[in-house]
């Protein structure tokens, strides 16, 4: 089957393989930062109401 098939055929096959391979390499990448972002958001949103609870408890004992 290889043999009967022209080499730009073969060539374009290639090149549309190794691009798609690298768009699917960039999209996990970037799917991986925005993940990241979203922990980091998380964290400090869960950080602000512990201080904010702290705030209040101080304020209660007073």
């Amino acid at each position: 089957m290889v043999r009967n098939t022209p080499k730009h055929l073969l060539t374009i096959t290639g090149i549309v393989l190794l691009l798609s391979v690298f768009c699917a390499h960039v999209l996990a990448k970037s799917n991986q930062k925005s993940e990241n972002k979203v922990l980091i958001f998380g964290e400090t949103l869960s950080k602000s109401r512990i201080f904010q609870k702290e705030i209040e408890n101080t304020l209660i004992s007073y």
